[in-house]
């Protein structure tokens, strides 16, 4: 249903087109009408208005004013304004206000619902588009996780382009002026731990994995974790409040017991030093999977590992781990 007010200040004329149009057969509903512009628009401000029927000619505001005040407002009300012979160069300026048609006054009921049937057609055709734009904004952010998924994984595997980091950094949580840092999850020995599953049940059970962490993530803010191969996960998390090391270190911990206790398997995390630009991805994934070749360990079992070789790598706070470090220089 359309909603429409018609203006004028011959009453004859309002209360004509009220009588004389069937307005239910276009799915229209007149909910009011005003004899000029001031009433018209404050009514219009306060009440939802697909189309607006105005005389161009009336005492306090004329419908070429009316019609560029809800222009302003951007409203998106078609405008139909209805006019005399005489005013025909006066209505050549109210096309700049974007009306979608004029009528004469005196003119047969059959032309003026070809023009209604037109506006309706016009707004049927925006309606129909506006759906369309809203459905594929639905389907898009239902796959947002999946494209930053892929889109994380193109970064960490592959040294971008200025012009593909570009396209890529709509899809990618880094926000500008925050820090970030990642964590690289190895299962050891994946295939031996998982060769008696069958191709299906090991894509349910890496699934299961993957849940599993994001479920413990979910209390980090706006960390990520996406699988980058079978038996390795990639974690993205914020890096810059005060007590991050902490954070990072408590989610590895969580990560690593969750492995072992849930799904029986021994894992071993890398993480990376801080970094807070789109480009510096890569390099801090290399860097995680250096520490975890390079057994730069900070836990005694050697299941979490960091990058010695960078200034700003992770200090934690716990007392073992200054020693850990300075025994592998």
């Amino acid at each position: 249903m359309y909603y429409a007010v018609i203006v004028d200040d011959e009453e004859v004329i309002r209360k004509g087109l009220l009588q004389y149009i069937d307005w239910q057969s276009f799915g229209i509903r007149v909910i009011g009408d005003f004899p000029d512009g001031i009433s018209a628009y404050e009514f219009i401000k306060a009440n939802k208005i697909d189309i607006l029927i105005t005389d161009v000619k009336m005492p306090r505001m004329d419908g070429i004013s009316l019609a560029k005040r809800l222009q302003e407002d951007q409203r998106g009300i078609k405008v139909i304004f209805i006019s005399g012979h005489s005013d025909i160069e006066y209505i050549k300026s109210a096309l700049k206000v974007d009306a979608v048609d004029y009528i004469l006054k005196a003119i047969d009921i059959r032309e003026i619902e070809d023009t209604i049937a037109h506006v309706v057609e016009k707004l049927n055709e925006e309606e129909n588009r506006n759906d369309l734009v809203a459905e594929l904004k639905r389907k898009l952010e239902e796959r947002r996780p999946l494209i930053q998924q892929q889109s994380l994984m193109l970064l960490i595997r592959e040294n971008m382009s200025d012009a593909e980091l570009k396209t890529l950094q709509n899809y990618i949580p880094i926000e500008d002026g925050r820090y970030y840092c990642l964590l690289d999850l190895q299962i050891d020995n994946i295939w031996s731990e998982m060769t008696h599953l069958t191709d299906n049940e090991r894509l349910l059970r890496s699934l299961e994995i993957q849940e599993s962490a994001i479920k413990i993530l979910s209390k980090y803010e706006d960390s990520i974790c996406f699988e980058n191969k079978f038996g390795e996960y990639v974690i993205l998390m914020p890096a810059d409040a005060e007590n991050y090391e902490e954070k990072v270190f408590d989610a590895a911990s969580e990560l690593n017991s969750l492995m072992k206790d849930k799904f029986s398997l021994v894992s071993r995390i890398g993480i990376s030093e801080r970094f807070n630009k789109l480009s510096d991805i890569h390099h801090a994934y290399r860097r995680t999977l250096e520490a975890i070749s390079k057994r730069y360990s900070v836990k005694d079992d050697g299941s979490i590992l960091i990058d010695r070789n960078e200034q700003d790598t992770i200090k934690f706070l716990r007392e073992d781990v200054e020693q850990k470090l300075h025994s592998t220089v």
